[in-house]
C-alpha cells in the first residue's frame, strides 16, 4: 500500500496550524504539526506505516525562536523542502524550496505543498 507524503506544520499557534493541516489533509496528504522545531524532530524522515517526509512547513516564528532546532531540522531530513512563512522583512538564511511572505492564505499554502510534491 502506498501511503501519501508526510508534511510538518510547525507553528505555535494552534488554530492556523490545525486549519492548515486540515487543508492539507483535505488535498490528500499525511498531515502532522508541531508547536515548535524541537518537537518537530521527534518524527522520523521514513516510517514505514505512514508516507515518507517530504515538506516541513515553518512558521517564521518558530525559526526564529529556534534558529539551532532548524540547523538540526535540516541535517535530520536532508532533501525534504523546508517552506517558510514569514512576516514582511529579512528572511533567514535558507535554503528555502519556498518562501511564503504574509498576508498568504492557507490555500496558498497548500498550493506551494502541491507544487513541491504533486500527488499525481
Amino acid at each position: 500500500m502506498t501511503h501519501p507524503p508526510r508534511i510538518v506544520v510547525v507553528s505555535r499557534e494552534h488554530w492556523p496550524r490545525a486549519l492548515l493541516r486540515a487543508q492539507l489533509a483535505e488535498a490528500g496528504y499525511d498531515a502532522i504539526g508541531s508547536g515548535t522545531l524541537s518537537r518537530a524532530l521527534r518524527h522520523a524522515p521514513n516510517d514505514a506505516e505512514r508516507g515518507p517526509l517530504r515538506v516541513v512547513v515553518v512558521d517564521g516564528g518558530a525559526v526564529a525562536a529556534e534558529r539551532e532546532a532548524l540547523a538540526h531540522a535540516r541535517r535530520r531530513y536532508p532533501g525534504v523542502a523546508f517552506v517558510l512563512v514569514h512576516r514582511a522583512g529579512a528572511v533567514p538564511p535558507g535554503p528555502w524550496a519556498a518562501t511564503l511572505q504574509r498576508p498568504v492564505t492557507i490555500g496558498d499554502i497548500v498550493a506551494t505543498v502541491r507544487r513541491l510534491v504533486p500527488l499525481f
